[in-house]
């Protein structure tokens, strides 16, 4: 079984931009691990609630708190990527298309249903992905 670590608050910046891609949102997923992981004292109500998915590994899930939305080749300068030598070792920035600092969450009124320590179990399909929310 994955368990799943989620934030239970909006945390913001005053620059918009540093706040849609550094800042962590509510419902977001911040950590995975494998059941049985000993969460903190601090890993629970009112900053966190601890998501389990039974049947799936941490590994099947390990990809959805992160954001990968595009390979660096995709954002690359063109001239950059016409030689080879300095393309291996270009350094981009922020990617442009970049959502948040979490790309999938699950959504908030599953998270209703948590217990007073803050933990609820639900499927891997409860997992929703911001590029395909309206």
């Amino acid at each position: 079984m994955a368990e799943l670590l989620i934030i239970a608050q909006n945390n913001t910046h005053p620059d918009p931009v540093i706040d849609a891609m550094f800042c962590f949102k509510l419902c977001d997923i911040v950590h995975v691990v494998d059941d049985g992981h000993e969460w903190g004292a601090k890993e629970c109500l009112p900053d966190f609630y601890i998501v389990r998915i039974p049947g799936v590994p941490a590994s099947s899930v390990w990809a959805a708190r992160t954001d990968n939305q595009q390979t660096p080749s995709e954002f690359m300068p063109s001239a950059i990527k016409a030689i080879p030598r300095l393309s291996k070792g270009y350094q981009t920035g922020v990617t442009p298309k970049q959502l948040s600092v979490r790309r999938y969450f699950i959504p908030s009124t599953l998270l209703q249903a948590a217990d007073e320590k803050g933990v609820v179990t639900l499927n891997l399909s409860d997992i929703k992905d911001k590029r395909h929310v309206a």
